[in-house]
């Protein structure tokens, strides 16, 4: 296993400049803005699997810091002969072990403790709802910023995701057992990085004769972070969150909900701090604001197994007439029963999640004025087949749809990026139509979409990501309208790119000749 442990040289802080076994980063200033660009040492850059190390690294870090900001954000790769180099945001702080150190009361207050480990969890969630793992969560991977001491994560160089299985590493004080025996491993990995990291915070507060110790809380997070088993720790950061947040409150909260929970005879109890109620038709609500009268759809009642559901615009509680405008995260994950959905027209958002793993689910049109869908929303629904995009989003998210029965997609104009693997392993996929708004093609788009036959790509997108067509047997044509070859590195297996036939403007046929990651298919002129 590599460690991603960097050695800092001597006179780093005169030269700006660090490095590692492999690697060597530097602080520099690129049209006016410090960034960091981490290069492969020259003497390994004939070196393919440290090259794919960094590949990984941009590919996954720029994709995770569009979407939190407590990962640190990736700018730009370069990657020829002569240099294998990521530039990254600059972050003005320290890393963990080094900021306890110099603010030694800090975590002390349990107020700044919460906050660190609120910020260090939402950073995590969103990196394991993208299909990743970290695999080397520690105190040199994770800085605080020196203006309001936020997070950010650093060094995705050794995590784990399914198109990069390979390259996983891990720092053996921080890694959990399934790491050190290279078992299985998944979003609880990090999850008992985080109990290590709780522990080390502990102990560095207790050292120099002075004494700490944890609140109950936060010991119990701790806890169950570090069993060996992983199906007896925190199952999710979700859960460490809610348990985290439940912990701050006061007696006379925890004396309320007890009441309230009486009360549940009625239909009114209390849940994720909101009220919550049930309609005639067994469908579970959670008011989002009273001022706005708006609620989300959170699930249905135990018993409630009715394969089509139809949800209403509005929904009445307690005298008072509320808007349905949100899907609630995973609100009916796993829902073995659930066929079809007829979506309100008043439906603005879908959470992460929100029709995760319902295998019997055929169809989903979701109506317009829905502007956001949350990353997984519908994956690995095995059985979807008829999905219709509403014209008000502007992404289409992480694995929304993929592994599903989809046979034809639309993508409506004004979508400007596609997530990641948004459509992998749909093997029914024949038809793809892609709007001129479109600008990006995240990694693994496609991959292993067997059926499609053709794609046409846009003038305007200006990045395809990785994988975005390995594993495409059938594809036969692309006809690629962008003047400018795309920095486009292993979009296609080596054998299958020879038959492919890849139609670009008649002005940039050298050009594409010439491109590293187009040059393997046939490149002919598109006919006038």
């Amino acid at each position: 296993m590599e460690t991603s442990e960097f050695i800092t040289i001597d006179n780093a802080k005169k030269t700006n400049e660090w490095q590692s076994a492999y690697c060597v980063i530097a602080r520099e200033t690129i049209d006016g803005r410090v960034v960091m660009r981490k290069s492969l040492r020259e003497e390994y850059l004939d070196n393919g699997d440290l090259r794919d190390m960094l590949r990984k690294e941009y590919a996954l870090g720029s994709l995770l810091a569009e979407h939190t900001p407590y990962v640190v954000g990736y700018r730009r790769m370069t990657d020829d002969a002569r240099e294998c180099s990521i530039v990254m945001d600059y972050v003005e702080g320290e890393t963990v072990d080094v900021f306890i150190s110099t603010h030694p009361d800090f975590f002390r207050n349990e107020s700044n403790l919460r906050k660190f480990l609120g910020q260090l969890l939402e950073g995590l969630e969103e990196i394991h709802n993208s299909q990743v793992v970290h695999m080397d969560i520690k105190p040199s991977n994770v800085m605080l910023t020196s203006i309001n001491s936020d997070v950010r994560i650093i060094d995705l160089g050794l995590s784990y995701s399914y198109g990069y299985p390979s390259s996983a590493g891990m720092t053996d004080a921080f890694a959990a057992p399934e790491q050190k025996a290279s078992g299985s491993v998944d979003a609880r990995t990090d999850i008992y990085a985080v109990g290590k990291m709780i522990e080390y915070i502990a102990n560095r507060l207790n050292d120099n004769g002075r004494t700490y110790q944890l609140s109950r809380t936060i010991r119990q997070i701790m806890e169950g972070c570090l069993h060996d088993e992983k199906e007896r720790r925190w199952q999710s950061c979700g859960d460490i969150m809610r348990r985290l947040n439940r912990g701050g409150k006061h007696l006379w909260m925890w004396l309320i909900a007890i009441v309230l929970a009486m009360a549940a005879a009625v239909g009114v109890y209390l849940e994720r701090g909101n009220d919550t109620f049930s309609d005639t038709y067994g469908m579970r609500y959670m008011v989002l604001s009273e001022d706005s009268g708006t609620c989300a759809l959170i699930g249905r009642t135990r018993g409630n197994e009715r394969p089509n559901i139809y949800i209403s615009d509005q929904v009445k509680y307690r005298g008072r007439t509320y808007n349905v405008t949100e899907i609630a995260d995973s609100a009916f994950k796993g829902d073995m029963h659930l066929e079809t959905v007829c979506f309100p027209s008043t439906l603005r958002r879908i959470g992460a999640g929100a029709f995760k793993e319902c295998k019997n689910m055929i169809s989903a049109d979701i109506p317009n004025g829905v502007t956001y869908i949350g990353p997984t929303a519908f994956w690995w629904c095995v059985k979807l087949e008829s999905v219709r995009l509403p014209n008000s989003i502007r992404r289409i998210p992480i694995a929304c749809f993929s592994i599903t029965a989809i046979r034809e997609i639309n993508v409506p104009e004004g979508v400007e990026s596609i997530g990641f693997d948004a459509f992998a392993k749909c093997d029914s996929l024949t038809t793809v139509s892609l709007p001129s708004s479109l600008r990006t093609i995240e990694r693994g788009v496609f991959w292993q979409c067997h059926a499609i036959g053709r794609i046409d790509i846009p003038e305007n997108v200006k990045e395809i990501g990785q994988y975005n067509f390995l594993g495409c047997s059938s594809l036969r044509e692309i006809r690629n309208m962008s003047v400018v070859p795309q920095n486009a590195i292993d979009i296609f297996d080596k054998k299958e790119a020879k038959g492919i036939r890849l139609k670009v403007p008649q002005e940039s046929v050298e050009a594409y000749r010439r491109s590293a990651g187009w040059n393997k298919c046939e490149i002919i002129p598109i006919e006038e």
